[in-house]
């Protein structure tokens, strides 16, 4: 089983250089999650989505890096601030007379609540700016959780299927197919486990007291690059033509799992 690792009560410029590669990578990888999401044309009002993740970008840094808060009493914080936030920026989608900031909440509240009222009843939801809402938060958590992930040194490869999973199945059901951000969030995965794998190796050999190269992190985030490079270049050679019987077989197990999801989906919002 990997250790987790603990970071210091205080952070130093040494440390914080060392972390600005992680925080550059979360914003390749989840930034590739939440642009392709908010260039799906699901809904009108997805272009809230990179400003609420940008936001929960700033607070999961803050939070994370503020040691002598707990671990829920951060959460709870964002989850304050991400509602605040996201209730700000779904007001123009909400009736004009809605001016003041607790109009909009009010308005959101009593929506949720119908919805789910109709939701218990075996209805269907139709409300679109909830839908809106339901990706916006979604985004939000990914992003802070994420970035908190990066700063805490804690169980990365968590966020990275989360991400995975997300941007799996938006890609499976959206077309035109967004197959730069697929490159940006697959090489910006690689490479976050490899940061994360560096990061680790530096507080073993620093509480060994072991001497490693300054430029450590620069050397193995580059030859992480170049493999990466390599392995997407390598697929590009790979058989285009494949039996349509063995594709629509592996695509049908493939696609097994989402049905589910994707059906409870419809139901919650069955005007998407």
């Amino acid at each position: 089983m990997t250790s987790q690792v603990r970071v210091s009560p205080s952070l130093s410029l040494t440390d914080f250089w060392w972390l600005l590669p992680g925080l550059g990578l979360v914003v390749l990888m989840t930034g590739a999650v939440v642009r392709s999401l908010a260039e799906s044309g699901w809904a009108n009002g997805l272009s809230i989505l990179p400003v609420v993740a940008g936001m929960a970008f700033v607070v999961g840094l803050v939070l994370a890096l503020w040691q002598r808060l707990s671990n829920w009493a951060a959460h709870a914080v964002a989850l304050v601030v991400g509602w605040v936030w996201i209730v700000q920026q779904v007001g123009p989608l909400l009736d004009e007379r809605l001016v003041s900031w607790r109009d909009r909440a009010v308005e959101l509240t009593i929506r949720l609540i119908s919805w789910g009222r109709v939701l218990a009843s075996g209805g269907r939801g139709e409300d679109i700016v909830l839908f809106v809402v339901a990706l916006a938060l979604l985004c939000w958590w990914l992003m802070y959780l994420t970035v908190w992930t990066v700063v805490r040194q804690q169980r990365l490869w968590l966020m990275i299927i989360a991400n995975g999973v997300v941007f799996l199945v938006n890609y499976t059901y959206v077309l035109p197919k967004p197959d730069l951000e697929a490159i940006v969030f697959i090489t910006g995965s690689l490479l976050l486990l490899v940061y994360q794998h560096v990061m680790q190796r530096r507080t073993v050999w620093e509480a060994q007291q072991i001497s490693y190269p300054d430029l450590l992190p620069l050397q193995a985030m580059w030859s992480a690059t170049i493999v990466g490079v390599v392995l997407i270049a390598g697929t590009a050679v790979l058989p285009a033509q494949i039996p349509p019987d063995q594709a629509n077989q592996t695509w049908e197990m493939i696609r097994a799992p989402f049905r589910a999801v994707r059906a409870a989906w419809e139901d919650a919002f069955s005007t998407i």
